[in-house]
């Protein structure tokens, strides 16, 4: 199924955008759009990188069938498609209706665990998460007050509803101090976690990438102090976690402060869709790593471009992230929140470097197919990270490699 769905994607990608409505059905006293959506570049590249993270899960499973799993199958099919609804809609109408369905999915997957801990961090999720759907019902209603246009591609918000869909972003994405319904249980089990954590956090993300987009950024608001608070707090908290795996759900925390970080400056506004796509790459190949074996190393290759993304070397869509991030850093004289992006890289970069080279508590697959699979769900995380970013026009409204490069004297 994960196949077809990336098939599927794969095709639209010569024919965006593509406006489909689903169901006319509409509150016309309250809203004047329908249900669509609207595939366009942006949309098309952030929701095949949720795919391809969708199909390298499925592949995990089938390398190593005897883990158990966090909920039906079933269950993982619709926390990909009602993200990528989300990603795909047209409008802020669709976008409310899908996160909605993606809070009932997710909220399901994580009741599913057993234990009191998980219970109660998933009651903290259902808050959070309900908040964060609320913040976008909230801005579609002030923007159809105003008698202006919900839909993405006429979007004009203005500081108001900007304000609630930033706000929406900061919940979904689970910020310091928001991070409190993060499974950190869930840390050391890796096929289990890698959904939970990776595809909220991603939705939130892609949203902070369409405000960018529409220009809809506030210039003024609490979420650069709160990824200044989530870089350096998820970085110290991975850093001083016993075990490498378990600090893994602190350096998700810490990443995600970083590429919201990339929110806060005049960047180029493709920058935060690089960052979505750069976060979901990478924490997906951090999670679905095994550890380092001495005997076969190969199998690190994944974890290994992840943090090479994360650090930002030439070749990667982390390049593009950090040379932008930083420029616009040290243009705006943004020096705090500069300091605290290097600070927070070097506790992360150990943490990442300290999970990679930790010794593997899994055996490799026992037969040449599963084998086949596990290596299929390495290369389907970690081959992008390099081919989006080489790749021209792929990402679009950031500089392309060559320019970027010639910028830095190389």
């Amino acid at each position: 199924t994960a196949l077809f769905a990336l098939a599927l994607i794969w095709a639209l990608r010569s024919d965006s955008p593509i406006s489909q409505i689903i169901a006319p059905w509409q509150p016309v006293s309250v809203f004047g759009a329908p249900v669509s959506f609207r595939v366009d570049h942006t949309a098309w590249i952030i929701g095949l990188g949720l795919v391809l993270v969708g199909v390298a899960t499925a592949l995990t499973w089938q390398a190593y069938p005897g883990q158990a799993r966090p909920a039906p199958r079933a269950v993982a099919l619709l926390l990909i498609a009602s993200a990528l609804a989300g990603v795909f809609a047209s409008n802020l109408l669709t976008l409310a209706l899908a996160w909605g369905l993606l809070d009932t999915v997710f909220t399901i997957a994580l009741l599913a665990r057993s234990g009191s801990q998980l219970g109660r961090r998933a009651a903290i999720a259902i808050v959070l998460n309900i908040a964060s759907t609320l913040c976008i019902w909230i801005a579609a209603l002030v923007i159809e007050n105003q008698h202006a246009s919900l839909y993405w591609h006429l979007l004009n918000a203005q500081a108001g509803p900007s304000g609630w869909l930033v706000a929406a972003a900061v919940f979904r994405l689970g910020l310091y101090p928001l991070h409190q319904w993060l499974p950190v249980e869930l840390g050391q089990e890796t096929d289990r976690a890698v959904l939970l954590f990776v595809i909220p956090s991603a939705t939130g993300l892609a949203l902070l990438a369409r405000l960018a987009i529409s220009q809809a950024l506030p210039t003024q608001s609490i979420m650069p102090l709160l990824a200044i608070l989530s870089a350096l707090m998820g970085a110290f908290l991975a850093w001083r976690s016993p075990q490498p795996r378990a600090g893994l759900p602190f350096i998700a925390l810490s990443f995600s402060g970083m590429m919201v970080i990339s929110a806060t400056t005049p960047t180029a506004v493709g920058t935060l869709t690089a960052a979505a796509l750069n976060w979901t790459f990478v924490m997906s190949a951090l999670f679905i790593s095994r550890g380092f074996k001495r005997p076969a190393p190969w199998w690190s290759i994944g974890a290994i471009v992840a943090a090479a993304s994360l650090i930002g070397v030439p070749g990667t869509i982390g390049f593009i992230v950090r040379e932008q991030s930083i420029s616009s850093l040290i243009d705006s004289g943004s020096w705090t929140s500069l300091l605290a992006c290097l600070v927070a890289e070097t506790l992360l970069v150990a943490s990442v470097i300290r999970l990679i080279f930790s010794p593997g508590s899994d055996l490799l697959p026992i037969n040449f197919l599963r084998k086949i699979s596990w290596g299929l769900a390495l290369l389907f995380t970690s081959v992008p990270s390099i081919a989006f970013a080489v790749l021209p026009a792929t990402i679009t409204n950031v500089p392309l490699l060559p320019e970027m490069l010639s910028k830095l004297g190389v």
